[in-house]
Parts: C-alpha cells; sequence; structure tokens
C-alpha cells in the first residue's frame, strides 16, 4: 500500500518544509504543484527531500486554486493519496493512525480527517472550528474534484461529500488524529486569505445573478453578520478559545460585506 503526498503551493517558503517533513517517512511519492511561485518555496521542499521522493510540476496561479488540486491527483502514481496544503501539519500520532488504516486490508476507500484551525498560532477549539473534517486521505481511482469553488474538497466515487454533507459509509471513514492545520499564522496572513476568499465569492454570486438591492443588502451586510457572529461565538462557544476566538468570529463575520461589494463593484463597471 503505497502513498503519494499531493501539495500546491503559491510562494510558501517560510512554512512548506515543516509540512513535508511532517509527512516525508509516511510517503512513497511527493507530488508538488508549484502554482508560479516568485519566492524559493521548490528549493526549501527539496532541501528537505533526501530519499529523492519530490516530482515538481510548475503551473498558473488561478482564482480557482483547485484546478491544481486537480492537476496533482492526476499526476500521482501511487494507489493512496494524502492531501495537504502548505499551512498543515501531520502529527505523529496522525501518521501512525493513517499507516495502520491503509495496511489493515480492504476497507474504506476514504477517510475524514480532523483539523485542528490555529490563529495566530492559537488552536481554535469552539467556535464550530473543531472538528474541522475534511477527506484528505483516499484511494487515486475513486477520487476527483469538482473544480466548481474554492471550498469544493475531493469527491469519492458518485458521493458528494460537503463539510455540509459528513457522509461516513462502507468507503468513507474517519480518523481520529488531528490534521494540524495553521492558515493565519499573522493576522495579515489572516487579512489575505480572508480577502480572498471573500472576493472569489463575490464573483460567484456575480456569476449566478446576483445584483445590488436593498434586499441583498440587507440580508450579507446585516443579517448574515450578526447570525454568523452570535452563532460562533456564543452558542458554538467560541469565547472560550480567548481573543483569537473572538478575532475569528467577528472579522469571519464580515466576509459577507466584502462578497457583497465585490458584487457591487462588478455591478458597477459592467
Amino acid at each position: 500500500m503505497s502513498i503519494s503526498l499531493i501539495i500546491v503551493a503559491h510562494n510558501e517558503e517560510k512554512y512548506i518544509a515543516e509540512t513535508i517533513k511532517s509527512a516525508y517517512d509516511l510517503v512513497d511519492e511527493i507530488i508538488l504543484i508549484d502554482a508560479a511561485s516568485t519566492d524559493e518555496t521548490v528549493k526549501a521542499v527539496q532541501d528537505v527531500d533526501k530519499e529523492k521522493k519530490l516530482k515538481v510540476f510548475r503551473e498558473d496561479n488561478p482564482p480557482n486554486f483547485i484546478i491544481n488540486k486537480q492537476r496533482a491527483l492526476e499526476k500521482a502514481t501511487k494507489e493512496w493519496i494524502l492531501e495537504l496544503d502548505a499551512d498543515e501539519i501531520v502529527t505523529p500520532e496522525l501518521a501512525k493512525e493513517i499507516q495502520g488504516r491503509i495496511l489493515s486490508g480492504p476497507g474504506p476507500v476514504a477517510y475524514w480527517i480532523p483539523r485542528m484551525n490555529h490563529l495566530m498560532n492559537k488552536p481554535l477549539r469552539k467556535g464550530g472550528q473543531y472538528p474541522d473534517y475534511t477527506i484528505r486521505l483516499y484511494k487515486k481511482d475513486h477520487a476527483k474534484f469538482p473544480v466548481k469553488t474554492i471550498h469544493d474538497q475531493v469527491q469519492i466515487d458518485d458521493l458528494r461529500t460537503t463539510k455540509d454533507n459528513f457522509i461516513l459509509s462502507e468507503k468513507i471513514d474517519k480518523l481520529e488524529s488531528p490534521l494540524l492545520h495553521f492558515p493565519y499564522r499573522s493576522l495579515v496572513g489572516y487579512f489575505r486569505k480572508w480577502s480572498q476568499y471573500a472576493e472569489f465569492d463575490g464573483d460567484e454570486w456575480y456569476k449566478m445573478g446576483m445584483r445590488p438591492s436593498l434586499i441583498n443588502f440587507l440580508d450579507l451586510c446585516v443579517w448574515k453578520p450578526i447570525y454568523w457572529f452570535f452563532l460562533t461565538y456564543f452558542r458554538h462557544r467560541g469565547y472560550v478559545d480567548g481573543f483569537p476566538g473572538l478575532a475569528f468570529s467577528f472579522f469571519s463575520s464580515l466576509r459577507y460585506w466584502v462578497s457583497y461589494m465585490r458584487v457591487y463593484e462588478l455591478s458597477s463597471t459592467k
């Protein structure tokens, strides 16, 4: 049972080596899609590739980066795929659990893995942020990416798996050990990704026919931000995580504002 690690990176020289090291002994092959990086991302990975497992492919950096995840999946040659982002870390406990599951014989073809999200290097245990299940371990022949939005995750056979459609079956099981996720190591990094996702959503809403209106303004700039903040901070007890929990609830609620402003911007330029 062999594993390909697939990873897509754009200007990740600071942290990608740590990600690769965390999974290096677990995998047999590393497929890196370098999405038009202008820094030393590739060199950082090459420096830790002591056993020459690395295969690098240079691609563009499309707004929907899921396109590059599908490209990486197609280039992988091993039976199992471990999909990581450049800001994720495989713990020794998770690596051991992965090994035990895929060596145990016939069984599921994919696994949900819980993620422990971090903001400013502090874990977000509440606010609806844990366990943040995502399918990251799967057999190549059963997987593909829908490539519709940046929120897509891999689809297993004909099952539409999303964060809101947590499926457990004979095909898809779950692991217990979390994957550590550091998407926002700094506030600057947080706002960079925050604006990227919000702008993409605004673009998609515009393509689907949304236009500025009083109803849309009230929905996206008043009701949804208020609902989201109270849901994550009070109902899901984000306050337990201290200041990072407050920052997450507050700023993530404001993403609706940015997405609506993007719709307004696109409408006013047509």
